[in-house]
């Protein structure tokens, strides 16, 4: 089977997630070719991506992009485009038999579209627009982004052979575009990783807290900021909001973005996780990697259900001596790859 998977900002050189990288691994585990495209942009760290920091695969095809500054910007808005565009022109002329692509950015869900192809496989990981909400902008280009994303998945989502949603509220989201037939849409979250995974613990002692992610209008954590800001905490990450939470957060020490590893670490040295408000991103790669921890967490005020769900279901165990992670198999990250590879398998069969 001949397989197109689409990842934009993805990557070996990100690590911004590894979803589509262990897909990859356990497609071509099966027997299946594989042709795996990314970007030269690091939507983190707003800078292009050095041609030596990139797999240098055959099976790999890099992309080079326009980068940009904002996270709510035309410029991005270019760089999708300029993505999706060079997907079809470089991908058009081979006859894939099923493309994976997800839904952000839309362009590129739009691309993919019109690939020659027998099957397309939609993994919706973020709603857009929904998510940008967050940011409170309701510029010209946010309203025109809005009817932008609306036009691309009316005409997407009913042509996809199979739609993955990594968060069960997702399904309400998608309802707004049409009805969809028994079994073309499955839940496959985004999982945690089994070489993070800790017994449950109450925590380090080196921080009160500790907050490792993108420091956006998404997550917050100034909503934290009365019971906290007085605290030794630990935060990890970049953002255009660092200069305002080390206002709000004097007694924290900020480290920046590190590579994962390092992040783990200094977690697992607090006494407690943050987790701040945001409806939209029901169930995130943060959300597994403290379910992971195992630590304590304390809630925004708006945190979706789905995040305090996963968690419920791991503290439900805190009276377990071995708290085991074949336990909660299912959503290890090994385990959803094999998952979403079968979804894949089963729409050429």
């Amino acid at each position: 089977m001949k397989v197109l998977i689409v990842s934009p900002f993805e990557n070996a050189a990100t690590g911004r997630g590894d979803r589509n990288i262990r897909l990859e691994r356990e497609l071509i585990k099966r027997g299946h070719d594989v042709t795996f495209v990314t970007g030269n942009f690091d939507h983190a760290k707003k800078v292009s991506i050095p041609k030596n920091d990139l797999s240098q695969n055959t099976g790999h095809l890099v992309i080079h992009l326009p980068g940009y500054r904002s996270n709510v910007s035309l410029a991005r808005m270019w760089c999708h485009l300029v993505f999706g565009f060079k997907l079809w022109f470089r991908c058009i002329l081979t006859r894939w038999d099923v493309v994976v692509v997800s839904s952000v950015p839309p362009d590129a869900l739009l691309a993919a579209r019109f690939l020659r192809k027998n099957a397309l496989v939609v993994d919706v990981r973020d709603i857009w627009p929904d998510a940008i909400k967050t940011y409170g902008q309701t510029s010209l280009s946010v309203r025109v982004f809005t009817l932008f994303c609306d036009l691309i998945y009316r005409l997407t989502f009913k042509r996809a052979d199979r739609i993955m949603l990594v968060a069960p509220g997702f399904r309400h989201w998608l309802s707004h575009y049409g009805k969809f037939r028994h079994g073309q849409v499955k839940f496959v979250p985004l999982g945690f990783r089994r070489e993070d995974f800790r017994p449950l613990s109450n925590g380090g002692d080196d921080a009160e807290f500790c907050y490792a992610g993108g420091a956006t209008p998404q997550f917050d954590i100034r909503e934290f900021a009365d019971e906290f800001a007085n605290r030794r905490g630990f935060i990890v990450g970049s953002g255009p909001l660092i200069a305002d939470w080390q206002k709000s957060f004097p007694e924290s020490s900020f480290f920046g973005p590190v590579p994962r590893a390092e992040a783990i670490r200094l977690m697992s040295k607090s006494k407690t996780l943050l987790f701040p408000s945001n409806p939209f991103a029901q169930l995130p790669n943060k959300a597994f990697d403290y379910f992971a921890l195992g630590y304590p967490v304390v809630f925004g005020e708006n945190c979706a259900r789905a995040t305090k769900s996963l968690f419920a279901l791991r503290l439900r165990h805190r009276e377990h001596v071995s708290d085991d992670w074949t336990r909660y198999q299912i959503i290890e990250k090994e385990a959803i790859a094999k998952r979403a590879a079968s979804i894949i398998e089963e729409v050429c069969s």
